[in-house]
């Protein structure tokens, strides 16, 4: 006469949710320097924005500080190519994260619309004080307006600003960053921000309008700290 009931019943301990790991030191598995958890590539995704708020620490890549000072410092060119491979890992725990919530009718609690890559916000306004000097001068003098910091972005990389992108389009435009990297094109990862819109609640982490022109491209609100 239950049989009903108890199908119900194992089907929702079947279909329930896995306890999140606790965050921990993604160097070496496993870290035994009981340093303190940061953030590793959280710049790059816009940190303290409104559009990052609903990620669960969980999910974001962590290094302890002895880890993150050691291979930041000791080989700076290595852990350039670490970093982007960091940056992959990444944008897959955010999607699997969000896939994760959609599985288990959990959607509320963030679910990924689309990737924006936009210039971070100084080097934006370079963008946009390159282009204005570019309009006072002629095209001669294009060769002067190059600058020589490593992580101003490559002029193949700049149409893609300011642009929307699902997760596999997304890790194509990361792995095209990381061959240059290898090939010696550029020294590290250009000064971008990759900027998740997620749903929740109804709700949308919408970046505010904007244009191609990198002058534009900075659109993600920070929290008050």
């Amino acid at each position: 006469m239950n049989s009903g009931h108890d199908l119900t019943v194992q089907s929702e301990v079947t279909q329930r949710r896995p306890e999140p790991e606790q965050p921990k030191c993604m160097f070496v598995d496993p870290c035994t320097t009981e340093s303190t958890l940061r953030k590793a590539i959280s710049h790059l995704f816009g940190r303290n924005k409104l559009c990052t708020k609903s990620i669960p620490a969980h999910i974001w890549v962590h290094y302890c500080r002895k880890h993150y000072q050691r291979s930041r410092y000791r080989n700076p060119s290595e852990y350039a190519l670490r970093q982007v491979d960091l940056v992959l890992l990444q944008i897959t725990k955010v999607q699997g994260w969000s896939d994760s919530n959609v599985e288990y009718n959990q959607r509320g609690e963030g679910v990924l619309k689309h990737w924006t890559l936009q210039a971070r916000k100084r080097e934006a306004k370079r963008l946009q004080d390159t282009e204005s000097r570019k309009r006072r001068y002629n095209d001669e003098d294009d060769d002067d307006l190059e600058l020589g910091s490593g992580t101003a972005i490559p002029i193949w990389l700049q149409p893609r600003l300011a642009q929307t992108y699902d997760t596999p389009r997304m890790l194509e435009i990361v792995e095209e960053i990381k061959t240059h990297m290898e090939n010696g094109d550029i020294n590290q990862i250009p000064d971008i921000e990759i900027l998740p819109e997620i749903i929740t609640d109804g709700n949308e982490s919408r970046p505010r309008a904007t244009v191609r022109r990198a002058s534009t491209a900075n659109g993600h609100r920070k929290t008050q700290s």
